[in-house]
């Protein structure tokens, strides 16, 4: 069996955002009655929560994707450029709340990272007041690349990836068409 073709950038992204966007519900709308699918929602929120911090406020290193690398996502690279500015500020300053491993050792890598002792130290994860601030970046980031499809959900559910079940295995169902 093989592979479908990988996701653009962009697409890379949007399928964080569906995420992230789909674990909210999961975990806010839907509240999961049993503790196991709690954690499992939790642990499905935060990361794809912690990937787009990284996106928006971390320094890139290597092939990271980062809001600041406007040629890798944008539409119009050039026009992008002119709004980035304000929207890494604010990607820096959730960052540095969540994840910055410098100033505090309860950042959200640290809970999903390999077996550690930071891991047994109880946290409150406030996912609706982190949901309201990411949510934030994400919809003007969608209005930077004028982007309103979906990638890995729709209307709020995830869409069957008949290829398989991996992270990046997906294929839309009834979404508008991406821009190339």
């Amino acid at each position: 069996m093989n592979r479908p073709a990988k996701l653009s950038d962009r697409d890379t992204i949007i399928y964080e955002i569906d995420m992230l966007e789909h674990c909210h519900i999961k975990l806010v709308q839907a509240q999961p009655s049993s503790t196991l699918d709690r954690y499992t929602f939790l642990e499905c929120f935060l990361l794809p929560y912690r990937n787009l911090l990284d996106f928006f406020g971390k320094e890139p290193h290597g092939d990271d994707l980062s809001i600041s690398g406007a040629e890798s996502w944008a539409t119009d690279p050039v026009a992008a450029k002119g709004k980035i500015p304000q929207l890494q500020t604010k990607g820096q300053s959730l960052w540095h709340e969540y994840e910055d491993r410098k100033t505090r050792s309860d950042t959200i890598s640290r809970y999903l990272h390999h077996c550690m002792k930071q891991r047994t130290v109880a946290k409150d994860w406030l996912v609706q007041e982190m949901y309201g601030k990411l949510s934030k970046l994400i919809q003007e980031f969608r209005q930077i690349i004028g982007c309103s499809y979906h990638v890995a959900v729709e209307n709020s559910r995830l869409v069957d990836a008949s290829t398989g079940m991996s992270t990046m295995t997906v294929e839309t169902i009834n979404s508008p068409v991406r821009p190339d």
